[in-house]
């Protein structure tokens, strides 16, 4: 075996090694994702692609039989202490032990929480986040925001979207107790 022969080899040899490598953190990450999957199933808490698909299932059904719907979205703080990681969806299973079996609850992979419920006007929504805001209570600092159709868009994507740019505002506001931000108003949900 000369040189060159001997090169190659150790060069495929890195080449496996590195693949391998890949293919054991690909394994890894997959794990964690249906581990976490897992939980979400038996807590009752939608994933992100499903909670998308039925959010658009939900606004064309809105609008063929002229119903109301209202998505909310709940944003827990994060943080690094090892206690807390699993904080986003503790506060999603407890929600979801708040709503009717028919609103449906999801946790993104971000850590925020969002609700879809059907069949609610914007008060209807107000109230709910009220709830929401009882259940929760001991959470530190976690923001609300709400969209509602038809009353703010007609389109899952428009919904979605002002979501996070109303809660973005939300971040901004300096203020004491919880803060919800739907329409062009920031109102406190204590009364």
């Amino acid at each position: 075996m000369d040189k060159s022969e001997l090169e190659a080899l150790k060069k495929e040899n890195r080449d496996l090694r590195e693949k391998v490598s890949s293919l054991e953190r690909e394994v890894e990450r997959l794990k964690r994702d249906n581990e976490v999957l897992y939980r979400l199933e038996r807590l009752g808490i939608a994933d992100e692609k499903y909670f998308s698909r039925r959010l658009k299932e939900a606004v064309l059904s809105a609008e063929r039989y002229a119903r109301f719907l209202c998505v909310v979205l709940v944003d827990v703080p994060r943080t690094d202490d090892k206690e807390e990681e699993d904080l986003p969806l503790e506060t999603a299973g407890r929600l979801r032990e708040v709503f009717r079996k028919t609103d449906l609850v999801a946790l993104y992979d971000s850590g925020k929480v969002f609700v879809l419920l059907e069949e609610a006007e914007t008060n209807q929504g107000i109230q709910a986040l009220r709830r929401v805001q009882e259940e929760i209570s001991d959470i530190p600092s976690p923001k609300y925001s709400m969209a509602c159709y038809p009353s703010d868009s007609n389109k899952d994507s428009v919904l979605l979207e002002l979501l996070e740019n109303r809660m973005a505002k939300i971040r901004m506001v300096e203020a004491e107790g919880p803060m919800v931000h739907f329409g062009e108003q920031i109102l406190p949900l204590r009364n």
